[in-house]
């Protein structure tokens, strides 16, 4: 049986999964209005529209957050891994 510890620890580390897939998502997003906005000379967008998107904004956080879900990972392998232990 997987204590409630361990549970916890899966769920933080769900968490930081899905911060990943938000990030990611953003990024392809931000992608595909790059190439739209890339102007018939080949020059790029001016950097204000950079500046204004989504992923500027929200990135920081969501990377964190992956971090810290990887982080719960581990603390939750250990923590399994303890459980065993003192169930056998």
């Amino acid at each position: 049986m997987i204590s409630r510890r361990s549970k916890w620890f899966i769920g933080v580390f769900a968490v930081g999964l899905v911060a990943f897939g938000i990030l990611q998502a953003l990024s392809f997003r931000l992608l595909h209005e790059l190439q739209a906005a890339v102007l018939p000379g080949g020059q790029m967008p001016p950097p204000e529209m950079l500046q204004r998107s989504t992923i500027f904004k929200f990135g920081p956080f969501l990377l964190a957050f992956f971090y810290i879900g990887c982080l719960f990972a581990l603390f939750a392998l250990i923590s399994i891994i303890l459980d065993k232990r003192s169930q056998g």
